[in-house]
């Protein structure tokens, strides 16, 4: 959700939600203080698109109340970027994968993302704020499923600016490149066909 009560030509909240999955899912939006809602469907096999919905939820003042308008980013403190290089790389799967991803603005402004883990297959990358995430990635060890005998690279984005996402297997140098376009919403990624270097992996036979 984005607070957007502040800002000119809008003045209401913004609803972004993705998905790495295609399984059946149905997702619900509330406002607890109007109960307006806002709901998506996907169905079974189908790919969790990007929602991007800037149109709804308008109530900004409720019984004299205001949000406030957009709060103040949260931001690494200075140098912590330059001195660490690490924080721009996602490993994934005990270090057998890395993911890289940079942005760019429409003013031309660029940047490398800083990725965040939050499990052993996956993690997230935030580009302006530290507490906005913008783009998430999992992978799945496959190597045992039936008829595939690989890794699957699934990727979203909560974002319209332009991205280039890198996941790179550290053993073979073999890549997966994602990139999106300008204003556009950042299409979900469900790659099921590359990485298929599973022989030696620590613990297999």
């Amino acid at each position: 959700m984005v607070d957007a009560c502040g800002l000119p030509g809008f003045e209401n909240f913004w609803a972004f939600s993705t998905g790495l999955t295609n399984v059946e899912v149905e997702l619900e939006v509330v406002d607890t203080v109007t109960g307006e809602r806002r709901e998506v469907r996907t169905a079974l096999g189908e790919t969790f698109g990007p929602l991007y919905d800037s149109g709804s939820f308008e109530v900004c003042n409720f019984g004299g109340a205001s949000t406030g308008g957009p709060r103040e980013p949260v931001r690494a403190a200075a140098g912590e970027a330059s001195s660490d290089a690490s924080r721009n790389v996602l490993p994934l799967l005990d270090g057998r994968f890395a993911a890289t991803a940079t942005w760019r603005k429409r003013d031309g402004t660029t940047g490398a993302a800083t990725a965040v883990p939050f499990a052993a297959d996956s993690g997230y990358f935030w580009f302006f704020d530290a507490a906005i995430v913008e783009v998430l990635v999992k992978m799945v060890d496959a190597c045992s499923q039936d008829g595939f005998d690989n890794f699957w690279v699934f990727a979203g984005g909560l974002t319209d600016v332009e991205v280039h996402l890198t996941v790179t297997d550290t053993w073979t140098g073999e890549v997966v490149r994602h990139d999106t376009r300008q204003g556009q919403p950042f299409p979900t990624l469900l790659e099921t066909g590359k990485l298929r270097v599973c022989a030696g992996r620590p613990g297999a036979n």
